[in-house]
């Protein structure tokens, strides 16, 4: 029997996700997009909604840490996981609501908490810990004993060598190279990577 889901999300990285079902068809029936910022009213031939209504499953196909929590703190919505087929979960803790894309790499005894997406081609390394509504792009490598803490976002290419801490709601620019632990709200470029300014943030 298909378990009907809905895509929170109508942009890129949601007709992204749309395409990820269909690999499991199987289970989930996707019945629309949710998107209030768009005018059109069907993508692949599928209704486009302005509102998630009751009674509703979906993925939050939406890449950015701040505006995920604010859908989950607003709507509540009943969330399900979206990982692919061809990636193996080896003594991985995950939560609720994340989205793990194809040809990802997760080795063992990592932990990861909700609302969090992986982008494709990602390594993850062991004993990594991964906090709520991280957004890891495109191509990162994460290596063992890392810590990424609650709404960090980490650009396509970057690389975190072991053991670093990542604190919240910190930004990490495509293609750095972190070598050492970064302070909550930073914004890090570069290689080695290197502090340009600190954001506001809300744990």
């Amino acid at each position: 029997m298909f378990e009907p889901i809905w895509i929170y999300g109508a942009g890129g990285f949601g007709r992204e996700v749309w395409a990820l079902l269909q690999t499991f068809e199987a289970r989930y029936k996707i019945e629309g997009f949710i998107d209030d910022y768009t005018n059109k009213k069907l993508i692949y031939n599928l209704p486009v909604s302005r509102s998630l209504g009751s009674n509703r499953k979906c993925t939050i196909a939406i890449a950015d840490p701040a505006t995920r929590k604010k859908i989950v703190k607003d709507i509540l919505p009943e969330s399900v996981n979206v990982v692919s087929s061809d990636v193996q979960l080896n003594q991985v803790q995950l939560g609720t609501g994340n989205i793990v894309c194809k040809g990802n790499i997760l080795t063992i005894d990592i932990e990861i908490g909700d609302f969090v997406i992986i982008n494709l081609a990602c390594t993850i390394g062991h004993d990594v810990k991964i906090g709520n509504f991280v957004s890891i792009m495109p191509g990162v490598h994460i290596s063992g004993n890392a810590v990424i803490e609650d709404g960090v976002l980490i650009g396509t290419g970057a690389v975190i060598l072991p053991g670093v801490k990542i604190g919240a709601w910190s930004k990490i620019g495509a293609g750095a190279v972190v070598t050492k632990d970064v302070e909550s709200g930073s914004v890090i470029v570069g290689v080695p990577g290197n502090c340009i300014k600190k954001i506001s943030y809300a744990e």
